[in-house]
């Protein structure tokens, strides 16, 4: 048959370029019969292979998973910020409710301050708000839409650093968890684990044996985080057993919690054993898998409302 000509142009169209097909003809072709190849427009030529080559969306900015990102941190947010108004104005109305829930901070038996949980609550709330809405913004979304691309969530762990010491430092005051060793540990083993997921989120995706480095830097904040926990769970069996355990609504809320914390240790897990290059495919499109990042921002709007809500029940409950 002989040598084979083959001639690849780009094409341009309504100004991004989009991708050819080669013509591939004998080097002994008319050069007319080459130029009349010409280039094929994927998505606009009816030809009969067309459905076994689908659109490939290599970017965030070609789908509409970006819009759709940036418009759930949007609605997590103000949703959050629209509670923190609420639990506000509620807290500045009944000042009395408020008295009720504090829990002491104590050395050696002597109290050295008192933290109102309920406005710590309120407090969380607000730093989740503003969290995901400077994430929407347009100064930060696109580096962090382009990071998810890449299956890089330092910003996760930037939200995460702000909310999660804090609700497993009030759930251990919950729980009449006081004195300032303990509290100062609980708060440090929660710190720890998020910097042990943060150094998982910095290693090279294409180092030799990286995703298993991940996996154990992941594993040991796994088991620093699980440390709070344990001191709230023996605290809980102890005031038990001696008959002052706590109230029926602190159970209901540590438990939330926990389920919580539980189910954020399943996707950060799913996302680090993820290749870097992890593909959702949706029809003929091909897009960034980001179902765990959705996963993240509901469960984090979810849980810092129930949060909240639960103390405001749980104080009126017991009032």
């Amino acid at each position: 048959m002989g040598p084979f000509l083959v001639e690849g142009r780009r094409g341009i169209e309504g100004g991004r370029t989009t991708n050819v097909a080669l013509t591939v003809l004998p080097s002994s072709a008319p050069k007319k019969e080459v130029a009349k190849g010409g280039p094929i427009l994927l998505g606009t030529h009816d030809h009969a292979d067309q459905r076994q080559r689908p659109k490939v969306v290599t970017t965030m900015a070609d789908s509409t998973f970006r819009p759709r990102l940036r418009l759930l941190l949007v609605i997590a947010g103000g949703a959050l910020a629209l509670q923190a108004a609420v639990l506000g104005v509620l807290v500045t109305l009944a000042p009395e409710a408020t008295a009720t829930a504090r829990g002491p901070v104590t050395f050696d038996g002597h109290v050295l301050s008192q933290v109102n949980i309920l406005v710590g609550a309120l407090v969380l709330l607000c730093l989740a708000a503003v969290s995901f809405l400077l994430l929407a913004s347009p100064a930060i979304f696109p580096r962090y839409a382009e990071k998810l691309t890449r299956n890089r969530h330092d910003a996760r762990w930037v939200v995460f650093s702000l909310t999660s010491s804090i609700t497993v430092f009030l759930v251990a005051q919950l729980n009449g968890i006081c004195d300032i060793g303990t509290l100062v540990l609980i708060y440090a083993a929660t710190s720890a684990m998020t910097l042990f997921n943060v150094v998982a989120e910095r290693m090279p995706a294409g180092a030799i044996d990286s995703r298993d480095s991940r996996v154990l830097a992941l594993s040991f904040g796994a088991a620093v985080g699980i440390v709070p926990w344990g001191i709230i769970a023996f605290t809980e069996i102890a005031a038990s057993i001696v008959g002052e355990g706590p109230s029926a609504p602190v159970r209901v809320i540590t438990l939330l919690m926990l389920a919580a914390a539980f189910v954020f240790a399943v996707t950060n897990w799913s996302d680090i054993r993820r290749p870097s290059d992890a593909k959702l495919r949706l029809g003929d499109v091909t897009v960034p898998d980001l179902r765990g990042e959705r996963a993240f921002i509901v469960l984090s709007a979810v849980a810092a409302s129930a949060f909240a809500w639960g103390i405001f029940a749980g104080v009126i409950v017991t009032k």
